[in-house]
């Protein structure tokens, strides 16, 4: 995201604070996965842009408590799905072309 022309988090990570105008987004799901106070689990589905921290942000204003992330894990974008994924150190020309058809 930019403001004046400005990357906002290159800006953010100076101290700047910049305005940022509001973007339309679309949650298609959250499910409450665990919850043990003050500490919640939460899995959603989204649309591109939006920012799943702002998201925790935004809940957390509307409850009238706060919120922030502590975790974030992407588990699918597009068609790339974590259960489809190799660990770097297990990473092999056969597993590359099984999994991903590249080679």
């Amino acid at each position: 995201i930019k403001s004046g022309g400005k990357k906002a988090y290159e800006e953010a990570r100076k101290g700047k604070v910049l305005k940022v105008e509001p973007r339309k987004v679309i949650i298609y799901s959250i499910k409450l996965l665990e919850y043990e106070y003050p500490l919640l689990k939460i899995e959603s589905k989204v649309s591109s842009g939006t920012y799943i921290r702002a998201l925790a942000r935004d809940i957390g204003r509307k409850l009238g408590c706060g919120a922030y992330l502590s975790n974030l894990r992407r588990i699918k974008i597009g068609e790339y799905k974590v259960e489809n994924s190799v660990k770097l150190d297990e990473l092999t020309e056969d597993n590359l072309d099984r999994k991903f058809n590249v080679l």
